[in-house]
């Protein structure tokens, strides 16, 4: 009887455990992908940032040459 109890304390203790151990795993691997995710956002982001300003200056530079060379014909 108590052998019994005592196997199955042990059982409940260690499945517990691995239950707990797993959980954990889980919540670092929901983490660590949070993580990565926000990571590549930002990254994405700040990329597409990059290419709006630099598009905005290529098509800038590409009107104020316009602006020049319009000028240029003139005078």
């Amino acid at each position: 009887m108590t052998t019994m109890t005592t196997a199955m304390m042990t059982a409940m203790m260690t499945g517990t455990m691995a239950t707990m151990a797993t959980v954990q795993t889980v919540m670092v691997t929901v983490t660590v992908m949070v993580t990565v995710t926000a990571m590549v956002t930002v990254m994405v982001t700040a990329m597409a940032m990059v290419t709006v300003t630099v598009t905005a200056m290529v098509t800038g530079m590409g009107i104020a040459d316009s602006l020049m060379s319009s000028d240029r014909d003139r005078f």
